[in-house]
């Protein structure tokens, strides 16, 4: 359900979710991390992003 643009439980609004999570691949910060081989960083990083944008408060 979405009220005044927002939707209330992030995990319903998974098609905009997914263009920030993607988006945020094509950045700088991201590609440079690439480049030097520091997949392993980036993995956990996007695992924390990706965790936190789905999180629902139970209430």
């Amino acid at each position: 359900m979405v009220t005044n643009g927002m939707a209330r439980r992030p995990d319903l609004d998974g098609e905009l979710l997914a263009h920030i999570l993607l988006g945020s691949l094509q950045s700088e910060p991201v590609l440079r991390l690439l480049e030097r081989g520091e997949s392993t960083r980036l993995a956990a990083s996007l695992r924390v992003m990706a965790s936190g944008m789905l999180a629902t408060s139970g209430s």
